[in-house]
């Protein structure tokens, strides 16, 4: 019969080396992780990222001073603000993003308010309110809720109306 103290030092050994197997695993080994510089085009304007996120499809979206950038992994899309057109970008200088839940992409501008873009169409829908919108956020009924410099926080709405006032 194996005595409890035998038994217990066994029960140590076994936990101990369980812990040092899953601790291996758990760590790549040296060399596995890599980086790859990503060369950025002339033409898109990535000077300055003030807005960052990704959707569904892995894409990213990129906010940027001078318009929303795109990025697959291969290559660049960029979308800029024309005020002639009101199916591009409200405004150029992009402030906040957000990937939501039914595809669509948020975009919060420095001045021109709220713009969607919808994948599916590739076009934006406008919504302007003249704010500085400082940040977006979907809550867990799938409502989009915006801050605004001047206007505080308030909930959107999923209706693609277009609202008197972003506040």
């Amino acid at each position: 019969m194996i005595s409890l103290s035998v038994r217990k030092h066994f029960l140590h050994f076994v936990l101990a080396v369980s812990l040092i197997a899953t601790v291996r695993a758990a760590v790549p080994p040296a060399g596995s992780i890599s980086f790859r510089r990503i060369v950025i085009p002339g033409d898109v304007p990535a000077h300055l990222t003030s807005a960052l996120a990704q959707d569904a499809s892995g894409f990213l979206w990129i906010g940027t001073q001078g318009g929303l950038v795109r990025y697959d992994g291969y290559g660049f899309v960029v979308y800029r603000s024309n005020p002639a057109d009101p199916s591009t970008i409200s405004g150029s200088y992009v402030r906040s993003l957000l990937a939501a839940s039914d595809g669509r992409i948020w975009i919060g501008t420095f001045s021109g308010g709220v713009s969607v873009f919808d994948p599916e169409s590739d076009r934006f829908t406008r919504f302007r309110g003249g704010e500085r919108v400082e940040g977006l956020a979907e809550d867990r009924k799938h409502r989009i809720w915006i801050a605004t410099n001047g206007g505080g926080l308030g909930p959107f709405g999923r209706q693609l109306a277009v609202p008197s006032s972003l506040a």
